[in-house]
């Protein structure tokens, strides 16, 4: 299954629900809360597993190599993110040095989303 968000007339995201893909982010140092332009947050096992973006910033670095909002992140570079804990993941990123950032990510489904009971 495969899904469209519309930021606004011209900027439409297009991905498929459940289907890993790679957003390769480049640093900025500008007004973003982050140079990369997303915040994370700390994995939830009563909702989901995993990190996910929380945040992104409209036109900033995460929003252009396209990643989503509730994107759950399943590896840094080439590091599993299961191996993170949430503030060694936060500190990795604020400290992360290169200019040139890698995430494997994926949509989760609305299923997946949906809090369990």
């Amino acid at each position: 299954m495969s899904g469209r968000i519309h930021y606004s007339e011209d900027v439409v995201a297009t991905f498929e629900f459940g289907k890993p893909r790679l957003c390769t982010i480049k640093a900025r140092n500008s007004i973003f809360r982050s140079k990369f332009g997303f915040g994370v947050a700390a994995p939830n096992s009563r909702q989901w597993k995993g990190h996910r973006i929380n945040y992104l910033q409209r036109n900033g670095p995460g929003f252009d190599a396209g990643l989503l909002v509730n994107d759950v992140i399943l590896r840094v570079n080439e590091t599993p993110a299961e191996d993170f804990g949430h503030d060694d993941l936060v500190n990795f990123l604020r400290n992360y040095e290169k200019h040139i950032l890698k995430l494997t990510v994926v949509q989760p489904t609305q299923d997946e989303l949906e809090p369990k009971a």
